[in-house]
Parts: C-alpha cells; sequence; structure tokens
C-alpha cells in the first residue's frame, strides 16, 4: 500500500491506456482531507447557527479563523495537482496534447457544468444569459463578470496550469527536472520582488496567482524527486524553506498594513505553509491508505463543488429535525449528506464523462498512425 497501483497496460498507437485507474492511494487521502477542509470552512459557522453555543465548536470556528481551512485545502489541491497532473503528458505517443486537453475537459466541465445548473435553479434564480454562457467556459473572470459558482476561480487557475504543462510539453521542457526547478526559482524570487516592490513603496504587483502556479510547480517538482528523477533530501528541503520564507515576506510586507483592512498576513501565509507541511507529512512519512479515505477523495470534486448547495438546502431541516443538539450532529448530517449525493453524482456523471473523454483521447492519438 501507499505505492501506485500496478495495473494491466495496453499500448494503443503510443498512447497508454490503462484497463483499471491508475491512482496513487495516499493521494485521493490528501484529496479528501483537502475537500473536509473546504467543506468545513464554508459550512461548519452555519450549521452552528442550528445549536446551542458550544465551547468546543467556538475553539474550532476560531482555528478556522486562524489557519483558513478553506484556502489551506485549495491550496493542498493546487500541490496535488502539480504532482499528478503534468505527469498524465510524459511518456506518451502519438498526439499527445489534444488528447491530454481532451482528457482535462471532460473531467473539468461536465461536473461542473451539472454544478452550475443546480445553483441556478436552487440558489441563483435567473441571471442574464451572457454571465450564464461566460461562466459556462470557466473563462468569465477574464473579461470582468462574476463567479456565479464560488469555487470556480480555482477551477480557472487549474485550466492556466493545464495551459502551462501542455506549453512545457510541446517545447521539450516539461520533462526536464532541472528547468522545471529553474522555473519554480524564477516564481519564487517574482514572488519575493513583489514584497521587495511593496517595501519600496511602489505599486503593489500581483502576488496570488503567482503564488497557485508555484505550489502547483512545486507539486510537480515534488513527484520528479520521488521517481528518483531529480535529487532530493537537502536540496529540496532548502527549496521548501526558501518559497516558505518568501511566502511569509509576501503576506507580511502586503497584509501587514493598516491601510488594507481586513487582510490580515496570517490568513494569507498560514494556509500555504499548512498546505507544504501537510503535503510533506502526508506523501512521506504519514501516508494514508485508508479506503473510505480513498473513496472520498474520488469523489472530492463532487464534494468541492457542491458542498456549499447542499448546505443551503440541509441544513434547515437538520436544523428542524434534530431540535437544539450539538452542532457536530448537524454537521455530521450535512457531511453525511455531501458524501451520498457527490458518490451519487460521481458515479452518474463524473465517472462516465471520463470514461467518455479517455476513449476520445485514445481515438485522438491514435490517429497519428493513421495520417502519417
Amino acid at each position: 500500500m501507499g505505492q501506485i497501483l500496478v495495473v494491466q497496460e495496453v499500448n494503443r498507437g503510443g498512447f497508454t491506456a490503462s484497463t483499471s485507474s491508475v491512482r496513487l492511494g495516499h493521494i485521493d487521502s490528501m484529496r479528501a482531507l483537502a475537500a473536509l477542509l473546504v467543506v468545513t470552512h464554508h459550512t461548519f459557522n452555519h450549521a452552528a447557527a442550528y445549536a446551542p453555543v458550544s465551547a468546543l465548536a467556538v475553539a474550532i470556528s476560531a482555528v478556522n479563523a486562524f489557519v483558513d481551512f478553506g484556502r489551506f485545502g485549495v491550496d493542498l489541491f493546487f500541490i496535488i495537482s502539480g504532482y499528478v497532473i503534468p505527469f498524465s503528458l510524459l511518456g506518451r505517443a502519438g498526439r499527445v496534447v489534444p488528447a491530454f486537453l481532451v482528457s482535462r475537459a471532460f473531467r473539468l466541465y461536465p461536473m461542473y457544468w451539472v454544478t452550475l445548473g443546480a445553483y441556478l435553479l436552487v440558489m441563483l434564480g435567473p441571471t442574464d444569459g451572457r454571465v450564464i454562457a461566460l461562466n459556462a467556459t470557466l473563462l468569465h473572470r477574464l473579461v470582468g463578470v462574476i463567479d456565479l459558482v464560488g469555487q470556480s476561480w480555482t477551477l480557472q487557475v487549474e485550466l492556466v496550469f493545464y495551459a502551462l504543462s501542455a506549453v512545457l510539453f510541446m517545447i521539450g521542457i516539461l520533462s526536464r527536472p532541472k528547468i522545471i526547478a529553474a522555473l519554480f526559482c524564477v516564481i519564487s524570487f517574482y514572488l519575493l520582488a513583489t514584497a521587495v516592490v511593496r517595501l519600496a513603496g511602489w505599486p503593489l504587483l500581483p502576488f496570488g496567482w503567482p503564488t497557485f502556479i508555484a505550489l502547483m510547480v512545486g507539486g510537480t517538482l515534488l513527484r520528479f524527486i520521488d521517481d528518483g528523477k531529480l535529487p532530493g533530501g537537502a536540496l529540496a528541503a532548502l527549496a521548501v524553506a526558501a518559497f516558505i520564507m518568501i511566502k511569509f515576506a509576501v503576506a507580511v510586507l502586503v497584509f501587514a498594513d493598516p491601510s488594507r483592512s481586513g487582510n490580515l498576513w496570517t490568513q494569507h501565509f498560514n494556509p500555504v505553509f499548512a498546505a507544504v507541511v501537510t503535503f510533506l507529512l502526508m506523501n512521506g512519512r504519514f501516508r494514508l491508505n485508508w479506503r473510505p479515505a480513498a473513496w472520498v477523495g474520488t469523489i472530492s470534486y463532487s464534494v468541492y463543488l457542491l458542498h456549499p448547495l447542499i448546505a443551503t438546502l440541509v441544513l434547515p431541516v437538520a436544523g428542524a429535525v434534530v431540535g437544539q443538539t450539538s452542532v457536530f450532529v448537524i454537521f455530521l448530517i450535512l457531511l453525511i449528506s455531501v458524501l451520498a449525493v457527490s458518490s451519487a453524482t460521481y458515479l452518474l456523471v463524473e465517472r462516465p464523462c471520463i470514461e467518455f473523454g479517455h476513449r476520445l483521447a485514445r481515438r485522438l492519438a491514435t490517429r497519428q498512425g493513421a495520417d502519417s
């Protein structure tokens, strides 16, 4: 347990197709943790509104305010994406990039469209058609259109990383760990520059998205180290420590500013620090390979997208049915509901679309032989 599950593979025109899903069990467990952190961040305080005040519930809310479970979970998701996504390109043959993009599109969009439709029916009501259409592309923020699904901004970050991975693959860089390490250093130095610029009193440079991309590229480097393609040990520890120190400097210099009300530097440093440390621990000495956790990781995309909608529907009912009980009982009812609905949407929407996308990707990749 803890290693990549060994499956029989069939090579079809250079594009390797697995007869079973190749998964990293401990990575799925990390996905489960990330999803549950986000659920807790978005719903625990709402659940507490239907229950008497308790000291433990107050303490959990205080920890959430200090660490920001939501950003913690999202940052952990980003590191996991960096650890996994680029390696679905490497070692392939045929029309690799088009096949990769088709596969990722069928992974990302169908469940998102189902969620968007559910939000429109249940939570949002009548909405401008142009806004809906642009949200459906997941490119809406590029033209200044609001998110209809609050979590969709993270999917836009994922799309950018997919594009970056594809470009790096096409120019022959993605398979070269030392160049990826250099890219990580460049992004880290840019983040350091944002802190220096702020210290000098100059206009603030963008730092949010570069942080997310740095986390993803860092995840890719950690995978290269695990695969024995990049020296690890002290060098990796130094890189991680340098990144954390840079992020600390950015958080302090940018957000410890009285003129920026509501922005505490701890809320922008602590989640990144927590995500990096958690990934290192759960990818190292403390790997978790528990089937229930792995299943939650498998359905984590549905959990991530649907939990605010389910909370809106379930919490009032749970509060009315169980009455003045512990917040943890109400939260458990919500969590069971989220997992049940997400299991159904995974089986009915996600998995069929993923499998269809993989079939299309294989056909697209194998057409190289017919066209050449």
